[in-house]
């Protein structure tokens, strides 16, 4: 009976030795595995730190770089924009083509107002009574002359003085409109001066 006894006990002790040991393998191996992940990890946080000081010494010795000194603030600048030369171009051109309307329009009182200025001819005179009798033409070449002038002392402006407040186009019609009110100024003091000196004749030919 007591070697039966004897025999249980013993088998009860070897089945609790034999359970508990597959718990015991499990928490080992978890150890083991945790021990290798912060053994890597430490690996990988060596080897990066290692890497930023080879790229820390490799930008400092770098002469492309300027690390070591502190940095410059940068210069900043407005920039004018660049106006294109297109506008400019078109408006010579249409000044070309204004131009060419009004002399064959009144090729005439062109020819004649050339003869009259750079000729010596004998009938100067007959050619002055001409054009002064050509009222609308000539009121035209004056504006013809009032645009072109008005453009360019815009572009006159424009190169010698690089900043200006106004816009050009602005710009171009003050100036337009300025030479128009000398123009009339200058007109209206004509018509007093014929009356007053009895020049009527004379100055009511001016426009």
């Amino acid at each position: 009976m007591k070697k039966i006894y004897f025999l249980m006990v013993f088998t009860w002790i070897l089945l609790g030795v034999s359970a508990t040991m597959p718990i015991q393998n499990r928490i080992d191996s978890l150890k083991i595995d945790s021990i290798k992940k912060a053994a890597i990890l430490a690996a990988e946080k060596n080897k990066d730190s290692v890497m930023h000081a080879n790229y820390i010494k490799v930008y400092q010795n770098n002469p492309f770089f300027n690390l070591n000194e502190i940095a410059e603030k940068p210069t900043y600048r407005l920039k004018k924009a660049e106006n294109s030369n297109d506008i400019i171009f078109y408006a010579v051109v249409g000044l070309l083509l204004l131009f060419g309307i009004l002399r064959s329009g009144f090729s005439k009182y062109f020819s004649d107002f050339f003869s009259f200025t750079f000729k010596t001819t004998l009938k100067k005179n007959q050619i002055k009574q001409q054009l002064l009798q050509n009222n609308l033409p000539s009121l035209l070449f004056n504006l013809l002359f009032f645009i072109s002038f008005s453009f360019y002392v815009l572009l006159l402006i424009t190169k010698l003085f690089e900043y200006h407040p106004l816009n050009d186009w602005y710009l171009f019609a003050y100036l337009l409109v300025g030479f128009m009110i000398i123009y009339v100024l200058k007109f209206v003091q004509l018509k007093l001066i014929g009356r007053m000196f009895r020049f009527k004749e004379i100055t009511s030919a001016y426009i």
